[in-house]
């Protein structure tokens, strides 16, 4: 879980902090890092460990969009808030997500309501459908995935709020 995370987070953080081009080239290149990432750690994990057994182009894709779900929600409150907003997200995902994920035994053997909780945010979810996809042929995780698209649509409402936000306004004639 913690490649997953420090991935999405060093790419959505390189996105604000390096990178000042337009959102829409903000965009592609975390979907596109995502994609990469993903493909590449799965491949390394299922054909250089044979940690997983399922389907790889199903498993990499939940990956990457795990992946994906962080960098988007970092970088968003990045550009909303500065620095200030990477380091919520980080702190966030660190210590709130990750321990509560689930992604080392499942969410069921969490204490109550913290397991549950867990599949609400990004890194539990994205466990969910790696799980999923590695073992069970992507069965069980239609909310998982719904909650990774809903991170990763938050993260670009954000990020447009605060191109919108910062763009002066026109002047009227």
């Amino acid at each position: 879980g913690l490649p997953l995370l420090f991935g999405g987070l060093a790419a959505g953080a390189a996105l604000v902090l390096a990178y000042h081009g337009p959102l829409v080239t903000r965009v592609v290149t975390a979907l596109a890092v995502a994609v990469l990432g993903g493909f590449t750690a799965t491949a390394i994990l299922q054909y250089g460990f044979g940690s997983f057994e399922g389907s790889y182009w199903l498993t990499a894709t939940a990956v990457s969009t795990g992946i994906a779900a962080i960098s988007l929600t970092v970088m968003g409150l990045g550009l909303l808030l500065g620095a200030p907003g990477i380091g919520l997200a980080a702190v966030v995902l660190l210590f709130l997500s990750n321990p509560i994920s689930g992604l080392a035994t499942g969410p069921q053997w969490l204490p109550a309501p913290w397991g549950a909780i867990g599949q609400y945010l990004p890194i539990g979810a994205a466990g969910t459908t790696i799980r999923s996809a590695a073992f069970f042929d992507g069965n069980g995780a239609t909310q998982a995935w719904i909650v990774l698209a809903t991170w990763a649509l938050l993260g670009l409402a954000l990020a447009t709020l605060a191109t919108t936000r910062t763009r002066p306004a026109a002047v009227q004639a």
